[in-house]
């Protein structure tokens, strides 16, 4: 066996040590609280819990995980979400039991099924990590399930502009109580480019959406990161009213008046 070897193998000795040193258990009765060394998103070290039944062993991670993603503004519940959930989960042999991130297995695999209840935890916490357009898919999904909640009356439209670009709307149309049509762009990260993009967009369509008592609002996600001042007051001079997420509940007149 070569020096180099030797030498990793030490390593790894040491790894192992470090790890059972820093996995901190704790008694709960009919259940094993289990303290990893391992952080989520939010620099939080990754617990779940363990109980033996038989020859089987369960793992669970009580629901904390879906809770912290809805606590960062992902929410799962929607059918293709929950099938982008299940399709990861079941790639490390867990489940979902409620919210629940569940593993049931024999004792004999304990080794395994431990590291992999971490590995899926590890990665349903990265949903709120998901690609820019996959991002940008699910919050239009969010503001349609809201205007639905809402009974908001709206339609997708797709606009055609001066440059030939077609750009896509939600209009809210003036039925029953709400007196005035509004064409809402969605901005969902509060970034320069988008901002600029969105604006460039209303412009665009300017000519084509004639109606004077039609409203130009932004809808912007705010729930990870909050628009510089500069970002708002750029809408505004564009006569676009920017219409913050985090606070939807507190300012839907802006959509239905």
């Amino acid at each position: 066996m070569s020096n180099s070897i030797k030498l990793i193998e030490k390593f790894i000795d040491e790894y192992f040590n470090w790890l059972r040193e820093n996995i901190i258990l704790e008694n709960g009765g009919e259940w094993v609280e289990i303290t990893t060394p391992f952080i989520d998103k939010s620099n939080d070290l990754i617990q779940f819990y363990m109980k033996v039944v038989g020859d089987s062993i369960i793992l669970t991670d009580d629901g904390n995980t879906l809770d912290n993603l809805e606590v960062a503004g992902v929410d799962i519940n929607t059918e293709k979400r929950l099938y982008e959930l299940k399709t990861v989960l079941n790639g490390f042999g867990a489940h979902l039991e409620g919210r629940e991130i569940v593993i049931i297995a024999n004792k004999d695999e304990f080794p395994l099924y431990f590291n992999n209840m971490i590995q899926a935890i590890l990665a349903v916490d990265g949903f709120h990590l998901l690609a820019q357009h996959k991002v940008r898919s699910i919050f239009w999904e969010d503001v349609e399930m809201y205007f639905e909640k809402k009974k908001i009356p709206y339609r997708k439209r797709d606009v055609g502009g001066r440059s030939g670009l077609k750009h896509r709307f939600l209009e809210i149309l003036n039925y029953g109580e709400i007196k005035t049509k509004k064409i809402v762009g969605i901005i969902s990260r509060p970034e320069k480019r988008i901002i600029n993009s969105t604006i460039f967009a209303f412009e665009d369509v300017k000519n084509t959406i004639r109606d004077e008592e039609v409203k130009r609002i932004a809808i912007i996600n705010d729930t990870e990161r909050k628009p510089s001042e500069d970002m708002i007051n750029a809408l505004y001079k564009y006569d676009i009213e920017p219409f913050l997420w985090s606070r939807r509940e507190d300012e839907i007149s802006v959509l239905v008046e």
